[in-house]
């Protein structure tokens, strides 16, 4: 189906982050700043680098990823597939709209960014504290996943 391309896959963060044992939440900023090096150090939307919640490299866990930061090592596939997302109220407004802007930027060079609807339906993840409208946490129909949400990516 991708035929002559090759598929990559792009394993972002260490296993004490990606699993959710240490961290702050963040999503995706590791990932932009090692396709894009320009994105360690881009300002937009009173953002600037990686914020508090994003992993932080070297990790100050004995046993965590040891390396430095990397900042544009890895060159974008012409179509990146994101297979998971983070909900909106989770993370900082400013956050998604540098993160949306960076996405923008990637298309403009020709990358295509395919984002997954996510595995719960509207619900989120059944967060719903027991309710028996099925209503989240935030009394909400519905949980907008972010980067979902982010015109340009499909």
């Amino acid at each position: 189906m991708i035929y002559p391309q090759n598929s990559v896959l792009y394993q972002t963060d260490d296993i004490f982050y990606a699993s959710g044992l240490e961290g702050g939440g963040g999503f995706l900023n590791t990932f932009f700043d090692a396709i894009d090096g320009s994105y360690c150090t881009y300002s937009a939307f009173g953002e600037t680098g990686n914020a508090d919640i994003d992993p932080v490299y070297p990790n100050p866990n004995p046993l965590g990823y040891q390396g430095k930061l990397q900042c544009g090592v890895y060159k974008p596939t012409n179509v990146i597939s994101i297979s998971y997302g983070e909900q909106e109220d989770y993370l900082p407004t400013n956050y998604q709209q540098r993160q949306c802007s960076e996405i923008m930027k990637l298309g403009m060079q020709g990358v295509s960014i395919i984002v997954a609807s996510g595995d719960s339906g509207v619900a989120a993840r059944g967060e719903d504290a027991g309710n028996a409208d099925g209503k989240s946490l935030s009394n909400m129909p519905t949980i907008p996943i972010h980067t979902n949400t982010t015109p340009q990516a499909v």
